[in-house]
């Protein structure tokens, strides 16, 4: 009865070997795309913080200038040009733009870039704003979702 006794207490059974391998499954299915999620609506906060300095800039050039063209900004330590050229950001998640750039009034865009894999963040692929304040956004059907991308929701 001891032998009998000693081989049952050598290991692990199949069925337990099996049951440890469908919980870790379970929670691994659940924990991923959580994760991927919390992390795309994390980088949404560069594209944020992007738009925020060059709108910074634009202000401080116009409060000298009393006009937005031709204001200078330094990115990355370089003297260019706020909306001459596309700019990326620090990571690279979000290409900052400046389609409407008038004497008295701009809209600075950031859009996710297709390189990265925030273009999975579907409900907020592009950011704007504008000089008036206006936050606005869209997801990847191009509908409005300012209230979910700008932390409102």
């Amino acid at each position: 009865m001891a032998l009998a006794s000693a081989r049952r207490s050598r290991g692990f059974s199949l069925i337990e070997l099996m049951m440890t391998v469908a919980i870790i499954g379970i929670i691994a299915a659940i924990a991923i795309p959580s994760y991927r999620s919390y992390v795309l609506r994390a980088h949404r906060s560069e594209a944020m913080n992007a738009l925020a300095f060059n709108r910074q800039q634009l202000e401080r050039c116009y409060s000298q200038n009393f006009t937005y063209l031709g204001c200078a900004t330094t990115v990355a330590g370089v003297a260019t040009t706020v909306c001459a050229a596309p700019v990326l950001t620090t990571s690279g998640y979000y290409q900052i733009t400046c389609p409407v750039l008038a004497q008295n009034t701009y809209t600075l865009q950031a859009a996710a870039q297709a390189a990265t894999y925030q273009t999975k963040d579907t409900s907020c692929i592009n950011f704007q704003v504008s000089s008036n304040g206006s936050q606005t956004s869209t997801n990847s059907g191009g509908a409005n979702s300012t209230l979910t991308c700008w932390g409102s929701n």
